[in-house]
């Protein structure tokens, strides 16, 4: 009896497929000054049935691929993630560069096995973590006559702010009142508003007064009403100067003292003291004492 001949065929199997990625490219988002945070999980499949030829580890490439690292975790039967962080002393700054493109390669160990690539962008978030800032050619002095000779707007405080949702507005922050350089208190407090929008009005025209205060000094700052907690929401303070202009708005007046002018002349005059009579004669005049002798 022929039992025959039994013969055993064994495969090996070679590293003969590349990594697949489940997305043709990926989009994530990272929030600026955010430092060590996973930015986003890549993912790859490897139709090699050994362990030998389907692990995959990856890397990563592109611009700016030191301000990221990216690690990866086996799942078995050929799958893998790819995990990419920011490291822990890396921030991103949104003012700086807001969109990285990166590639990150699936590679087999094996060298006969190859790579798979595949893009990914990752876009920077701003946050509002910026204080504004103060335009320094809108703080340019001015200068206001006095007593009611202007009115309404005389000045626009201007300020900027990199981050895209600032709100801004113009804060008062203090009034200085000067004449001849020496502080004169609150006398000038109520002449100039300041409005939010930067607007600077003349408040009370006619109790401006050059003779009481020549020069009103008006502190101000920026405020960002949208800046995320944690962060500077104040510009650093600036001073518009206001000088007050004279006008000729005073009469002339006499100072309360008794003065006598011109000089005074001596009295030379003979006063008649005795008329002399004779009969038969006109009268005589005998002289007396003369002033001023």
């Amino acid at each position: 009896m022929d039992l025959g001949t039994q013969t055993c065929l064994c495969l090996q199997d070679i590293n003969d497929n590349l990594p697949i990625f489940n997305q043709s490219s990926y989009n994530f988002t990272v929030k600026e000054e955010d430092p060590g945070v996973l930015v986003g999980v890549v993912k790859a499949w490897d139709a090699d049935q050994t362990e030998a030829n389907n692990r995959i580890s990856f890397s990563l490439s592109g611009s700016g691929a030191n301000n990221f690292m990216i690690r990866g975790l086996v799942l078995g039967a050929g799958w893998a993630e790819g995990y990419l962080w920011l490291p822990p002393d890396v921030s991103l700054d949104f003012e700086t560069q807001s969109v990285f493109n990166l590639t990150v390669s699936a590679e087999n160990p094996d060298p006969q096995g190859g790579d798979t690539i595949v893009y990914v962008l990752v876009n920077v978030e701003d946050v509002n973590d910026n204080p504004p800032t103060l335009d320094g050619a809108s703080l340019r002095d001015i200068r206001v006559a006095e007593n009611g000779s202007q009115h309404g707007q005389v000045a626009v405080v201007v300020a900027s702010d990199v981050d895209t949702k600032a709100q801004l507005e113009i804060q008062l922050v203090n009034i200085l009142c000067t004449k001849a350089g020496v502080n004169v208190g609150s006398l000038c407090w109520g002449w100039f508003s300041v409005a939010a929008n930067g607007s600077v009005y003349i408040n009370q025209s006619k109790a401006i007064d050059y003779e009481a205060c020549d020069l009103v000094t008006l502190v101000v700052r920026a405020c960002d009403l949208t800046t995320d907690a944690g962060f500077q929401a104040y510009s650093n303070n600036g001073s518009l100067f206001i000088t007050i202009e004279d006008v000729n708005d005073n009469i002339p007046y006499f100072l309360p003292e008794d003065k006598t002018f011109g000089k005074q002349q001596p009295c030379s005059h003979t006063i008649p003291l005795l008329h002399e009579v004779t009969l038969g004669q006109p009268p005589q005049t005998i002289h007396g004492l003369q002033e001023g002798l």
